[in-house]
């Protein structure tokens, strides 16, 4: 039984069960190949370098089961997994291993516990494979690597699938907004002759006397400024309070490392998530009342407006926000859906109209320059009614991904080292779920 020593970010305390090897004695380090952004042709096979992929080109260096990791570079060293075909640049190793290792079960133990504390201290630090060839890897029989990497494997499948439902969930959302009150579907549709109202939903909705309710909401007829019959255009700030945000004195300690989630651009979810359920810094009540950081209620859209343009995320339960930030809330009937996905909407418009120059700043003045169809409170209900499910779908598998994970990274050191055993983690994976 030996004590892991010399490694960041395993658990302190944690005792091995396993014997401890080097990692000369399971695996090679392979280099990858140069292959500059005009030599890659469109393909389906990923190419990757030091912080993961890198692109895609049509032919493959290598096939996989492997793992590729990053050698190069200031930021953080990728660790990627890969099942299929591959090519590695000159930034990235890829690994080949003996016949005693399981290559899932390496990943997850590389993986976690990381690469960086290993690189060197030049100007431009890098992993040396004599430095990874000493590092201690703990040695399983194979059967159990494999058997550990499959329960392992099982939580992170669950976390991709809700990911991808995510993705899914989003992407209805935007397809129905986009038809409803940009494309003008359903009335297009009443004057193409549609009849049938699931058609004349455009298929988006599958109930009948749901979609016939809906239809009979669109008028029959275009105006002649092209709106809808009845509608007209007007900035997008009458829809919407805008809030600004603000920062606490960094320098008092006093007014951070509360209670209060304060969002900044780094915290912004990636695409499906759409709600940021935890940030990486919070204040206190002391910081949110000596500053202009504004608390704003569950369901309020935040869009960054300096630096890095045009991010958005959704508030699950109330939140502050940085200056660099606005919050955005619907006025009377329109909802907090709407608000989210006209605000994405808007974003691509104004991308659209800068033309290739630089998007770099939003400013209350730009939500006036903005137009909007005035919808009538019917159907802005209507469509909360419809996208609400989406939305709350995709935060319940958000909180189920963030469990299951917290699972894992419980269960990976104690697995890997043999403190517990599959058959006492079974019961933490059953309640992960």
């Amino acid at each position: 039984m030996s004590s892991f020593q010399g490694v960041v970010g395993f658990p302190s305390g944690i005792k091995f069960h396993w014997p401890l090897v080097q990692m000369r004695e399971i695996c090679s380090l392979n280099y990858g190949r140069a292959l500059t952004a005009d030599k890659r042709r469109d393909g389906h096979v990923p190419v990757y370098g030091s912080n993961g992929q890198a692109g895609t080109h049509d032919t493959h260096l290598a096939v996989g089961p492997t793992v590729i990791l990053g050698r190069k570079g200031q930021g953080n060293l990728g660790v990627v997994w890969r099942d299929g075909p591959f090519w590695v640049i000159d930034t990235a190793y890829y690994v080949t291993f003996s016949k005693s290792i399981s290559p899932r079960f390496f990943y997850y133990f590389v993986n976690f516990v990381g690469l960086n504390h290993l690189k060197d201290g030049t100007s431009n630090p890098s992993l040396s494979r004599d430095t990874f060839a000493l590092q201690p890897f703990p040695m399983p029989p194979f059967k159990e690597q494999q058997r550990i990497a499959a329960a392992l494997a099982y939580l992170d499948d669950k976390i991709e699938l809700n990911r991808r439902m995510n993705e899914t969930l989003e992407a209805m959302a935007q397809a129905i907004f986009r038809d409803w009150f940009v494309d003008f579907g359903p009335t297009r549709r009443k004057l193409e002759g549609a009849t049938d109202p699931l058609t004349i939903m455009g298929g988006l909705v599958q109930d009948i006397e749901r979609a016939q309710a809906l239809a009979d909401l669109f008028p029959a007829a275009l105006g002649d400024d092209g709106l809808l019959e009845g509608w007209a255009a007007r900035a997008f700030d009458a829809f919407v309070e805008i809030i600004g945000g603000g920062t606490p004195k960094t320098s008092n300690e006093s007014y951070w490392n509360g209670s209060i989630p304060w969002f900044s651009v780094t915290d912004t979810p990636p695409k499906g998530s759409i709600f940021v359920d935890v940030t990486e810094k919070n204040i206190s009540e002391e910081g949110l009342a000596n500053s202009s950081a504004r608390l704003v209620r569950a369901g309020t859209t935040i869009i960054s407006a300096r630096g890095t343009v045009g991010n958005l995320a959704l508030t699950p339960h109330e939140m502050t926000f940085n200056q660099s930030c606005y919050g955005i809330q619907g006025k009377g009937a329109v909802g907090d859906c709407f608000v989210f996905l006209a605000a994405q909407n808007i974003v691509e418009r104004l991308k659209g109209m800068a033309h290739g120059s630089v998007f770099s700043t939003i400013t209350r003045s730009t939500f006036g320059n903005v137009h909007l169809a005035c919808i009538p409170d019917k159907i802005f209900e209507a469509f909360e009614n419809l996208a609400r499910p989406m939305f709350d779908k995709v935060l319940e598998n958000i909180k189920e991904s963030r469990t299951l994970a917290v699972t894992r990274d419980i269960l990976l050191p104690r697995l890997t080292s043999g403190e517990i055993r599959l058959s006492e983690a079974d019961d933490l994976v059953e309640a992960a779920q």
